[in-house]
């Protein structure tokens, strides 16, 4: 519950403030440069994470990440205060996208949830063998990989942010259809590395085409509109996958492919 209620207020200022003080010109390499600076913060974490999982247990890591969560909100308090009046009516509230648009954030929800919450788990299970360390290892190898391709990928993607959401909903399809094939440790740090590098295309895109299509006269509306129908594809795939927990390779050959496509036309 109080995670929802973070994920809800969190994102939601997050986005309203990226869409309203960034610059459309430059919006892919904005985003890319938030993205990098997110990344570059993580990638030690999962290493570090699973060392001291196996030798000190879980109740010192959650002790230490609650410290160093709470010192995060520290710069928050920092920055100065930018406040408007804002106009929020549930009149209308879901005809202002387009169908195409709804589809693609639910994808987006999907294709998270696909990512985060369910491969970690079975990486861990049923092919790292429960250890924490290799875990965390593949998590850094990923983040790793998608600093890297940031980096590139930003300095190009506002010549053609349409092209490129294309190129990496493709390109995200096929490595989730690979990974599907995955059995051993090697080939799962294999397929995470060109996971890293083909979601960062798609996301980019996602995030940078998202902030171009909020309307200024309606941002609120918008915004609330894109992280409901995130969470309502994340929501509704997890309340499915609740009955077919047999299935998780079927989930990851045909899910992942098809929540990724779902973002091709946004």
């Amino acid at each position: 519950i109080f995670l929802g209620i973070h994920t809800a207020l969190f994102w939601f200022s997050y986005h309203t403030d990226f869409s309203k003080f960034s610059k459309k010109k430059f919006r892919g390499k904005q985003v890319g440069a938030s993205k990098i600076v997110m990344a570059i913060a993580s990638v030690l974490g999962p290493i570090a994470g699973g060392i001291i999982l196996s030798f000190f247990g879980f109740k010192v890591l959650f002790v230490l990440v609650s410290f160093l969560l709470i010192a995060s909100t520290f710069p928050l308090f920092m920055s100065k205060e930018v406040h408007e009046p804002i106009k929020f009516s549930l009149k209308g509230f879901f005809k202002t996208h387009k169908i195409k648009n709804v589809l693609a954030y639910m994808g987006n929800g999907i294709e998270a949830r696909i990512g985060t919450i369910l491969w970690p788990l079975f990486a861990f299970i049923f092919i790292l063998g429960e250890k924490y360390v290799s875990l965390g290892a593949l998590s850094s190898v990923a983040l790793t990989f998608s600093v890297l391709s940031t980096f590139i990928i930003s300095k190009f993607s506002d010549l053609n942010l349409k092209k490129l959401i294309r190129f990496g909903s493709v390109a995200n399809s096929i490595v989730w259809f690979a990974k599907s094939f995955v059995v051993t440790p090697v080939q799962l740090f294999i397929a995470d590395a060109f996971y890293g590098a083909s979601a960062t295309s798609m996301y980019i895109s996602f995030d940078a085409l998202a902030y171009n299509k909020v309307d200024e006269r309606n941002r609120t509306n918008m915004i609330v509109q894109r992280e409901v129908y995130i969470s309502l594809g994340g929501a509704l795939f997890l309340f499915i996958i609740a009955s077919f927990t047999d299935q998780l390779i079927s989930i990851f050959r045909y899910g992942g492919p098809l929540s990724s496509l779902m973002q091709f036309f946004f």
